[in-house]
């Protein structure tokens, strides 16, 4: 079958690690809490990344345009969940109020589109913002807008689409640099997502620590985080859950 090779090439499955982390209220119990990592777990299943296709930087540069026949395939072969990494920036205004080429955004709901349609979770990130990753400090505010306009987009959608806010944070975007960001762009989230709490989460945050199971709190106080790292024990503040395959990163 032509089409399953060609698809299989779209996602370099190699032995790296892809993290993700669920919001955890302060406030849940214990019992709770793990019950949410183990329903997201089970969500997300086994997931395959859609690399170097949105994420260039223009569909198509890298090789690889996503076509509807590629949703069926990864359904038919049993997965799960779908990553379909997003290079926004290369389709927004570099001045205030950063818009969203709309053409863009339509075709991002097309993909959005034939993930859910079949049943397949689908998450979405900021990916290749190289810009966040030089300066925080300076794009920080470009980068809370993107995420105010792609949560505004798509609160209609179900809990099937999560959100990964950036793509391995490196550079001069260290730790630090990473817990000042966070709490802006939780809340530019949650203005138009109120409701993606811990009953029905869908905000994710990409962390690249290789060799820490257990992500730190992050920003204020009422969230904490549940690693989910590639091949590797899941944590939860109740303990450990149990292992998973992630989505890996594909460039």
């Amino acid at each position: 079958m032509p089409v399953v090779r060609n698809f299989f090439g779209i996602a370099r499955m190699t032995g790296g690690v892809f993290g993700i982390a669920i919001l955890v209220v302060t406030s849940t119990s214990a019992s709770s809490q793990q019950d949410d990592a183990f329903h997201f777990n089970r969500l997300l299943g086994r997931g395959i990344n859609l690399g170097n296709a949105l994420d260039g930087p223009r569909e198509g540069a890298w090789g690889v345009t996503l076509e509807a026949d590629y949703f069926r395939v990864i359904k038919e072969a049993g997965f799960n969940s779908v990553r379909i990494p997003i290079r926004w920036s290369a389709h927004a205004s570099t001045a205030a109020p950063y818009d969203i080429e709309t053409d863009f955004f339509r075709r991002v709901d097309w993909a959005i589109g034939q993930a859910l349609s079949r049943n397949l979770a689908a998450v979405i990130n900021v990916h290749h913002y190289e810009e966040m990753n030089q300066d925080p400090v300076q794009s920080l505010p470009r980068l809370v807008e993107l995420w105010q306009q792609i949560a505004l987009r798509y609160q209609n959608q179900s809990n099937s689409l999560m959100f990964e806010l950036l793509n391995e944070p490196h550079d001069q975007l260290d730790d630090e640099r990473w817990q000042e960001a966070f709490p802006p762009l939780l809340k530019a989230i949650r203005d138009s997502n109120p409701d993606r709490d811990p009953d029905r989460p869908g905000i994710y945050e990409c962390r690249r620590q290789a060799g820490q199971d257990e992500a730190p709190a992050t920003g204020p106080e009422d969230h904490r985080h549940v690693s989910l790292l590639q091949a590797a024990p899941v944590h939860a503040p109740g303990g450990r859950l149990g292992q998973r395959q992630c989505a890996l990163e594909g460039d």
